[in-house]
């Protein structure tokens, strides 16, 4: 495990003492619970954990969607916990990408107009079919949302994520609801994208689709990491797979 840090990649995220507190008195829920982790750059990591756990809180404050009730995030040495909103505003929009459960497409237009959105926004966007082709979605360009199949709807959101040209690449439980051969096919994508250098980062409780994509895992467990390292390590580990990663 020390081998395949110290081989080393610059860290991109680098967490301490992480909470996030929801609600006040008997109504508190504690998401997370003093969560260290460093990321590193141009890899790619699961965070593991059944519903409840914790992971989309984490990923949501990773990408300066909410903030924590304390501890630290720095993104290439830079406390991102200490911006304000127009801060966080422009690291979402200079470094950040993200894919949701749902896919917020919008069925009037084509999936070449959806993706050709975040032109208007991103400082430096790459061009609507260059993304599509990266997702394979190349001879589906002019279709309509309701003529995609879910995969291929999943498959546009990541096309319409990388338009935004970021260094960070997160994904909320990519796999959720769809046909085998469709998570095979974003599995290759994923895969894809961490080849080309991007820092990637998806929550997941699909077991087999985690261990396809990615390198190193997190097994998080109540607002606490419980286990992280290479993923291989991790599913070898008896007591942790019959706990958290038997599918």
């Amino acid at each position: 495990m020390q081998n395949v840090q110290s081989v080393e990649r610059a860290t991109a995220f680098s967490v301490q003492g992480l909470t996030k507190i929801y609600g006040t008195g008997e109504t508190q829920v504690h998401a997370l619970r003093g969560v260290d982790l460093d990321l590193p750059q141009g890899e790619l990591t699961v965070l593991l954990g059944p519903s409840g756990s914790g992971k989309s809180t984490f990923l949501n404050i990773l990408g300066g969607l909410d903030s924590p009730t304390g501890g630290t995030v720095t993104f290439q040495g830079r406390d991102i916990t200490a911006l304000d909103s127009n801060g966080l505003t422009q690291y979402r929009r200079d470094h950040v990408g993200f894919v949701f459960q749902f896919y917020n497409l919008i069925p009037s237009l084509t999936a070449r107009e959806n993706v050709s959105l975040v032109t208007e926004i991103a400082t430096a966007p790459l061009r609507p079919d260059e993304a599509l082709e990266l997702v394979g979605l190349s001879d589906r360009m002019d279709h309509f949302p309701a003529q995609l199949s879910g995969g291929e709807q999943q498959m546009l959101t990541i096309a319409r994520t990388l338009m935004g040209n970021p260094q960070i690449i997160l994904l909320d439980e990519p796999s959720e609801g769809l046909a085998p051969v469709i998570v095979q096919q974003i599995a290759a994508t994923i895969r894809t994208l961490a080849a080309e250098g991007l820092t990637v980062l998806l929550s997941e409780q699909n077991v087999r689709f985690a261990m396809h994509v990615a390198s190193r895992a997190a097994v998080i467990e109540r607002g606490r990491i419980l286990v992280e390292g290479p993923i291989a390590d991790i599913a070898a580990d008896e007591g942790v797979r019959e706990a958290y990663l038997t599918p």
